[in-house]
């Protein structure tokens, strides 16, 4: 059964109430931190602190969803790994976590949970079909995200999330490069 934006909102009110007050947050320390640490700019790193925060809130929104039995859910597997492509977004969470008492007190305030970081498992199929290709293939499990990121978060934030991996590269010196071309 396919669900719905409407249905989400209207089953999980709460969570939705948890992810406006978490988007609300804000810590100009971590930002500061990522400006300096990448070399980016300020409006850069707050846009992808607040991406954070949804991915961060998604973690949390899926275990509400497992809790409640509703029948429209039964079927669907939910998972929010962090998927290597989302290395900008990481980036910033490791800084985030350099916080640790201030992350702890967010995850525990908005979500009632601490939000642990779980990275993509790498499988052999992946280092497989990244020799092979040089590239990932997609794999239900991507895809199934990022529907999941489409139909929660919307369509400009699920490719802004994705946009990050194409248009942005962190390279070995802690700097994040744009892959555009300058004119």
């Amino acid at each position: 059964m396919k669900i719905s934006r409407t249905f989400l909102r209207k089953n999980f009110p709460d969570a939705f109430l948890a992810l406006k007050r978490a988007l609300a947050y804000n810590h100009p320390g971590v930002v500061d931190r990522f400006v300096y640490e990448y070399r980016v700019d300020r409006k850069f790193a707050e846009t992808v602190f607040k991406d954070l925060r949804r991915y961060l809130w998604l973690v949390y929104f899926v275990t509400e969803l497992k809790e409640k039995d509703l029948p429209e859910l039964r079927g669907h597997d939910f998972k929010v790994p962090m998927f290597k492509f989302m290395n900008v977004m990481d980036h910033f969470w490791h800084v985030f976590l350099l916080f640790s008492e201030d992350y702890e007190n967010f995850c525990e305030q908005h979500f009632g949970m601490r939000i642990h970081h779980v990275p993509e498992p790498v499988s052999e199929e992946m280092r497989f079909n990244r020799m092979r290709s040089g590239k990932l293939l997609l794999t239900p499990e991507f895809k199934g995200f990022v529907d999941f990121v489409w139909l929660v978060h919307g369509s400009d934030v699920a490719n802004r999330w994705f946009l990050y991996s194409t248009e942005y590269k962190v390279n070995s010196r802690k700097t994040i490069n744009s892959r555009r071309k300058r004119s």
